[in-house]
This record gives C-alpha cells, structure tokens and sequence, in this order.
C-alpha cells in the first residue's frame, strides 16, 4: 500500500468518525430535550397532586321518579297520557269551499 492509499483511507475513516460523533450529538440532544420533557411533567404531577380535590357533581334525582310521584299525587297514574278532545266549534274540514278561478 501506497502513501496515497492510506491518505484515502485515513480520510474515509475520519469522515466516518464526523458522521458517528453528529449522531452521538443528536442522541444527546433528544435525550436532554426528553429528560427536560421529564422533569416538567414531574413538577405538573406534584402541582395537580397538591392542588385540592374539585367539589364531587350535584347529585340529580331522575326525573322518571318525580314525575312519577307527582302523578301519584294528583290521581292521574296510568292514565297513558292521552287528552280528550272537544270537536266543538270545528267545521267539518271535508267540505270544502268552491273555489274560482280567475284567468
């Protein structure tokens, strides 16, 4: 092997060894970038596990029992809701009226 071998080769493996160390700092860069992702949600746990509990939801009775209840009151259970209709006054719809038309 010649001078102008080991100088290609020497350049080959420092060029190899650039390449390794910007990966090695790019490793260490996301590793920093997730370890301070780390510590910041550590100090948000501890601040949510400080903070007092929020007040528990209003507790709501359903509203099927109370209608129901009132119903029970007022006599009116199981009458299946319906309403009775008055017919007074109502002209009968099928009589239609006689309609001219104009040209």
């Amino acid at each position: 092997m010649d001078l102008a071998e080991y100088t290609a080769k020497v350049a080959l493996l420092e060029e190899a060894r650039r390449c390794e160390e910007d990966e090695v700092e790019e490793w260490q860069h996301q590793t920093k970038e997730v370890q301070d992702d780390l510590v910041k949600t550590k100090e948000e746990l501890q601040l949510v596990m400080m903070a007092p509990p929020p007040p528990p939801p209003p507790v709501y009775e359903p509203v099927a029992y109370h209608v129901h209840e009132n119903l029970q009151e007022e006599g009116t259970e199981d009458s299946g809701y319906s309403a009775k209709l008055s017919s007074e006054g109502i002209l009968d719809d099928r009589n239609e009226e006689k309609r001219v038309t104009v040209a």
